[in-house]
């Protein structure tokens, strides 16, 4: 099956969706009406309030999944729309019953009448009570998110959408792609002018718009800095801690070990350049390919990741296996088609999972990946819904932790020195954008917030980046002025949820530990990791990592996943002992 069918999401026409989704919010409303006389049926209340908040899941991801198989779709855009505006209504009325948990004291919590599931939610609720706003100012916020921000992210999209790419590869045929997904191809080529010209491509196409850019990272960020301001948060970081459920300190300690450990990732790229017969890699060299390995067919590539699966745990495995077997994967190209891999969760079905697969190990790689999200929330859907999703740092150490796996067993599998050098370089140039480039970009984001409320303008955020760039990436990459304004390539992070991406770093380094955990203790660790991995957000993500003596609060936990990258450049400096000259420009 490599093409999922979106039946049974929905009992009914989506427009019925809609309408239950009216009906359950009038029944919330009564609800909140007479909260105070219905302590001691508070469980009835969750219940409904776990229920509703599925249905409303349910409706959008129908929504969203529609629109990933025709980013053209009409119908799709109009009921995405529908969805934004119910939510706004919803998210009012949840706040509702939020603020009148958080005025309870500890007696009067203590004695509601409710289900041991849903602690973690109740304790989540009232541990936001510092960071609550009276309702007039929640109101006012939440109108803007709904009348500024989404239109923001919608201008941006259509912004990038509409944009068109030169591509001039010195002595080759020029042509112009409406679209960067040729251009990724190139960038990836073992032909020089190919890469030089794909990147060239991409950064003129973003530079042409790049005042448009500006205009809505400075509005994004001026939303955010006011939400920052009014819910008393001190930092940025202090308030996505709180978005990700993850203890700040945390947080800051997996960013802060990849800008300390920048020199990993810098000599990797001059082993690369090495290899590749150059005295420094240019930035339009750091894809460039190291080897070959041979493609693997869509039935081979699953085949192979389904044993991936069950290997670790028969019902890691199983779960893996149903998403395939129940028509919920969408594995190849194809246009029109939304272009970023992705896992869709949906409450009560299995997740749904769209890939771009063409055979690369890369490709492999990625499918794992977002197979590992699917398992991850089938391992959790025991729960409520309202307690039912990992923390998102949590989410991508599960899918992280099976790419990994899934990479080292084709590591095993490579019967070259050519296959061992491709398979390394696609694993550390993807530990270096998930790690050191998202930290990097999170301290870009930082800074430029700053300047943004002060006032620079689009060449002075281009000066900004240019120097993050620099600061990453040391000498052992030729970068240019021009690619001060490549920021605008990730604005979709920056506009549509800013400081998103400290999730990454801190879900692929704890991965690396998982994983050196899982080899040194072998099958003893599986039943933690299936307790860990099916614990969705019902526990304290700290307290069940101590369970296996890891800290995330801890230097030593970060360190040890450089240890674990170091070593993995030390057989790069293996499998590249011999250079292999590029042919000139």
């Amino acid at each position: 099956m490599v093409r999922w069918t979106l039946d049974g999401i929905l009992p009914g026409t989506p427009e019925e969706a809609l309408a239950q989704l009216e009906r359950g919010l009038q029944t919330l409303s009564s609800w909140h009406e007479g909260l105070e006389d219905a302590r001691q049926r508070y469980g009835e209340y969750l219940s409904l309030l776990d229920g509703l908040e599925g249905d409303v899941q349910r409706v959008r991801a129908y929504a969203e999944l529609l629109r990933a198989e025709d980013t053209s779709s009409a119908h799709a855009a109009q009921l995405l729309e529908q969805i934004d505006m119910f939510e706004s209504r919803y998210a009012r009325e949840q706040r509702r019953g939020e603020r009148w948990l958080q005025s309870l004291d500890d007696a009067g919590f203590s004695g509601l009448s409710a289900a041991p599931e849903y602690a973690a939610y109740l304790s989540r609720t009232r541990a936001a009570a510092p960071h609550t706003l009276p309702e007039e100012q929640e109101d006012a916020l939440g109108q803007e998110e709904a009348l500024s921000i989404l239109p923001l992210v919608r201008d941006r999209d259509a912004l990038e959408g509409s944009q068109h790419y030169a591509f001039k590869p010195v002595g080759g045929v020029p042509q112009v792609f409406d679209s960067e997904a040729p251009l990724l191809a190139f960038s990836r080529s073992p032909d020089p002018a190919g890469r030089e010209a794909a990147c060239r491509a991409q950064s003129d196409g973003y530079r042409e718009n790049i005042g448009h850019y500006h205009a809505v990272f400075r509005e994004a960020a001026a939303s955010w800095q006011r939400d920052l301001a009014a819910r008393g948060y001190t930092s940025p970081l202090e308030k996505r801690a709180d978005l990700d459920q993850i203890a700040e300190q945390a947080l800051h300690l997996s960013l802060d070990a990849c800008l300390a450990h920048r020199e990993v990732f810098q000599r990797y790229f001059r082993l690369k350049a090495r290899f590749l017969g150059m005295e420094r890699l240019r930035s339009c060299d750091m894809d460039a390919p190291l080897g070959t390995a041979r493609e693997r067919s869509l039935d081979d590539a699953l085949q192979d990741i389904l044993s991936m699966f069950g290997d670790i745990s028969p019902a890691f495995g199983e779960r893996a296996a149903r998403v395939v077997r129940e028509g919920h994967l969408d594995a190849l190209p194809r246009e029109g088609k939304y272009g970023t891999p992705f896992c869709a969760a949906v409450p009560g079905s299995i997740p749904y999972v769209s890939t771009l697969f063409q055979g690369a190990p890369e490709d492999v790689l990625t499918l794992a990946h977002e197979l590992g999200h699917a398992v991850h929330y089938l391992s959790g859907a025991h729960l409520p819904v309202l307690v039912q999703e990992a923390p998102i740092p949590l989410q991508e150490t599960a899918a992280t932790f099976f790419g990994t796996a899934m990479a080292s067993r084709l590591l095993e599998q490579a019967e070259s020195k050519s296959a061992v050098r491709k398979l390394l370089d696609t694993a550390l140039s993807s530990l270096y954008d998930f790690t050191l480039r998202s930290a990097a970009s999170t301290h870009f984001e930082c800074l430029a917030h700053e300047a943004l409320s002060a006032g620079i303008d689009a060449d002075g955020i281009a000066d900004l980046h240019l120097s993050a760039l620099e600061d990453r990436l040391g000498d052992s990459v030729m970068l240019t002025p021009e690619q001060g304004h490549d920021w605008a390539v990730d604005s979709m992070y920056y506009v549509e949820d800013p400081f998103y991406r400290t999730a990454y770093p801190f879900g692929q380094l704890l991965s690396l530990v998982l994983w050196d955990e899982y080899r040194a203790r072998g099958k003893e660790f599986t039943p933690y990791l299936e307790r860990l991995f099916g614990a969705g957000g019902s526990v304290d993500a700290r307290e069940l990592l101590l369970e296996a003596s890891i800290d995330i609060c801890a230097p030593a936990t970060w360190e040890r996943a450089f240890r674990v990258i170091s070593g993995m450049v030390d057989q790069l400096e293996d499998a590249v002992a011999e250079p292999n000259p590029q042919p000139p420009i």
